[in-house]
């Protein structure tokens, strides 16, 4: 199961890769936008490898 930090941390990220960037994604949560950047970043950072050593990138969907 995921943990709630986890469906939060999702929630912030999906809101700013909607297309609304991290400025207007920041504004709608009613957050920092620095918060959100973060949380990008720790979400790479995570997802970034498996453990076959694998490597993923967050990109946008076209």
């Amino acid at each position: 199961m995921m943990r709630r930090e986890n469906t939060d941390d999702l929630a912030a990220f999906l809101a700013a890769a909607s297309g609304q960037g991290f400025t207007s994604a920041a504004v709608s949560l009613d957050a920092p936008q620095s918060a959100l950047s973060q949380i990008t970043s720790d979400l790479e950072t995570r997802i970034g490898e498996d453990e076959t050593g694998n490597s993923y990138v967050i990109v946008a969907a076209l």
